[in-house]
């Protein structure tokens, strides 16, 4: 069932068109399947929904309508900023990240003007301050699912033959870990950072997400040199990947869902 959040969002002028201009993971080349902020914000909305689930069975009590709409805008300022890597974020100085942070600010004010005012009955501009200072467990559960696609996003590439997933990159602001690597360490300190919500890394196999170990210590390049790119039907071929197969199963539910067909993003292949 399409939710309402979207119908409203469809009536900000211009910002689909400009979260569709913003394209992800810019330092690595080829990417097969290179999306782009506006996909991203359906992927970590669906994954938002599911992770809800996960958390209303820890008896864990969220405003589930307050996190979707975070998930849907939580990138909206990059229409100013543009998309900023997270592993060159991890490599910048304190000056480097003040400024930029300086910079998503100043966006918010802006993007607050130029939007209407609310969504789903929330303050549109408190919506983005929420992404900006992670202090609402919904936020923070949002957080998750936003690092979960971006992993998953970088394991389709390998698990899809992009040997270019498979090696460090070095930019302007130094070495990045491939991504595997990078989201691992990611994860393992995510429940350090939102104990509140340890079990999507720390719990029981049956219920961690994610395996940051079994992230970490995989030959990423051995495994991806023997994948081919993906198909419609190689969608639904189990790689035992659980965050991988986890991700594919919840975006080929949205159609049925939600009426949201991530299929052709997953298989049209574009570099």
């Amino acid at each position: 069932m399409r939710s309402s959040l979207l119908d409203e969002l469809a009536r900000f002028p211009g910002r689909e068109e400009a979260l569709q201009r913003v394209t992800r993971f810019h330092i690595f080349n080829p990417m097969f399947y290179r999306s782009n902020d506006a996909v991203h914000a359906l992927r970590v909305y669906t994954i938002t929904r599911f992770l809800l689930r996960s958390a209303k069975d820890q008896s864990i009590e969220l405003d589930a309508t307050f996190a979707e709409a975070l998930a849907l805008v939580h990138d909206d300022h990059e229409i100013i900023t543009g998309d900023p890597q997270a592993g060159d974020k991890a490599n910048m100085t304190p000056q480097q990240l003040a400024e930029l942070k300086r910079d998503e600010l100043a966006a918010i004010d802006e993007l607050a003007e130029r939007f209407p005012k609310t969504l789903g009955g929330y303050s549109y501009r408190a919506l983005l301050l929420d992404v900006y200072e992670r202090k609402s467990l919904e936020c923070r559960l949002m957080q998750f699912a936003d690092k979960f696609d971006g992993m998953c996003e970088a394991l389709h590439e390998l698990a899809s033959g992009n040997l270019a997933f498979a090696h460090t990159v070095t930019t302007g602001y130094g070495e990045v870990p491939i991504a595997p690597v990078f989201y691992a360490r990611y994860f393992r300190s995510y429940a350090d950072l939102y104990p509140e919500f340890s079990f999507l890394t720390e719990g029981p196999n049956n219920v961690r997400l994610v395996d940051a170990d079994a992230l970490e210590s995989k030959d990423w390049l051995a495994w991806a040199s023997k994948r081919r790119p993906c198909t419609r039907n190689r969608l639904t071929f189990l790689t035992r990947i659980i965050p991988y197969d986890l991700w594919v199963s919840v975006l080929l539910n949205a159609k049925r869902e939600l009426g949201i067909d991530f299929i052709p993003s997953l298989i049209t292949k574009v570099e």
